[in-house]
C-alpha cells in the first residue's frame, strides 16, 4: 500500500484515505470516497473522542477565565432569638365605695332634719294616742290622712280622702313601732320621738325617697 503524507501536519496516511488520521484534515487528490456521502469512509472513534475532548477543555477554560472569583464569605453567627418577654397582666384594683343613701330628711324642708331621740322610758301602746294625722309624700305622690284608733284596741281605721284601710299596731321595740296595713299586706315602720308626739319612717312598698310621718294628736 502506498504511503502519503498529510499536507497539514505531515503525518503518514494510507493512499486511499480521504482525511488525515492525525489532524483530521481533508487530503487533496484523494481517491477515497467522501465519508459524508453514502458509502464514504467513517471518521475513526479516536478522532471523534479527541475532538470532543478538545471542545470540552476549551469550554471549561472559558468558563473558568470569565467567572469572577467570589470573596470568601465570613461565617455569620446564627441569630440569637431572645425568649418572648413575659407580659404581666395589669392588676386593676377596684375599690367599691358603699353607696350611702342620702337621708330623706335632707331632701325636703317638710321632714325634720334629725331622727327623733328615743324616749327616756319604755313606750306602751297607750302612749301612742288615739288619733294620728298622717302625711305620706315622695315619688308615689303626696297623701294626707287621718287614722283613728278603735277604742280598747291596737287597730286604726285609716282614711286618705276617699281611700280607706285598716291598720294594726304589731309591735313596739324601744322607740320603733311597726304597723301592718291589711289592704296591701304591707308594713309601716317608724321611730317615735322622745316626747311621743311624732313618728317618722317608711313602708315596705315605698321607694327610698318616700316618707311616712305621723303627728299624734291625742
Amino acid at each position: 500500500m502506498a504511503i502519503r503524507h498529510c499536507e497539514q501536519c505531515g503525518a503518514e496516511v494510507p493512499e486511499n484515505s480521504a482525511f488525515c488520521e492525525a489532524c483530521g484534515a481533508r487530503l487533496k487528490d484523494s481517491t477515497a470516497p467522501d465519508p459524508g456521502r453514502p458509502g464514504g469512509m467513517k471518521i475513526s472513534n479516536s478522532l471523534i473522542i479527541g475532538i470532543v475532548a478538545v471542545i470540552i477543555i476549551a469550554i471549561i477554560a472559558v468558563v473558568v477565565m470569565t467567572s469572577p472569583t467570589a470573596p470568601p464569605q465570613s461565617p455569620i453567627p446564627p441569630a440569637t432569638t431572645s425568649p418572648p418577654a413575659t407580659t404581666q397582666p395589669a392588676t386593676s384594683t377596684l375599690t367599691t365605695t358603699p353607696t350611702t343613701r342620702i337621708p330623706t330628711t335632707a331632701m325636703t324642708t317638710r321632714i325634720p332634719t334629725t331622727t327623733p331621740a328615743p324616749p327616756s322610758k319604755s313606750i306602751t301602746y297607750e302612749d301612742l294616742g288615739t288619733v294620728w294625722n298622717v302625711k305620706e309624700y315622695g315619688p308615689l305622690g303626696n297623701y294626707d290622712g287621718t287614722w283613728t284608733r278603735r277604742t280598747g284596741t291596737n287597730t286604726f281605721d285609716a282614711k286618705w280622702g276617699s281611700i280607706t284601710d285598716v291598720i294594726d299596731i304589731t309591735s313596739i321595740k324601744g322607740n320603733t313601732v311597726t304597723l301592718h296595713r291589711r289592704g296591701n299586706n304591707g308594713d309601716y315602720s317608724g321611730t317615735i320621738s322622745s316626747d311621743k308626739t311624732q313618728i317618722i319612717g317608711t313602708a315596705s312598698w315605698y321607694p327610698p325617697e318616700q316618707i311616712w310621718m305621723v303627728t299624734i294628736v291625742r
